[in-house]
């Protein structure tokens, strides 16, 4: 059976959760963007040590890719360094085919010129990510 890898689920919630020892009643899945609303900046290492080092099915690994673009942007909006942005989506592109939503989603590669405004209006992580979906564009 395909698993839908289209959005995060709280079945791959649970099992980050888990691996992270985590109090799953802690993240609202009643609100509707809860991937993003639940994680912090402070979990940030968490995440990326648990991506690298558990196994994950690919549900998890898509919902902690959510976690980590997240905490990415926040790190980069409190001045955090490139260098960690940059190493951790070359990890999350070594399984594009997990993260592809969420690498389009923050490269706003999905919405019109008119709309996607200038840098001033991006996300803090937009450039790196709009790198990586690039990459992957020309090499289809």
């Amino acid at each position: 059976m395909d698993v839908d890898l289209r959005y995060p689920s709280d079945v791959g919630a649970l099992e980050i959760a888990s691996h992270l020892g985590i109090d799953p009643t802690t993240i609202d899945f009643s609100c509707q963007d809860w991937a993003y609303t639940y994680p912090k900046l402070d979990q940030l290492s968490g995440f990326i040590s648990v991506y690298r080092n558990c196994d994950l099915s690919a549900t998890a690994k898509r919902t902690l890719g959510c976690f980590i673009f997240q905490t990415l942007d926040d790190h980069l909006c409190a001045g955090g360094a490139e260098s960690l942005v940059s190493e951790t989506l070359r990890m999350l592109a070594n399984d594009y085919g997990i993260h592809e939503p969420e690498f389009r989603y923050w490269a706003l590669v999905d919405i019109e010129d008119e709309e996607r405004g200038g840098p001033d209006d991006w996300f803090y992580i937009t450039r790196f990510a709009f790198l990586h979906v690039t990459n992957r564009t020309e090499r289809t």
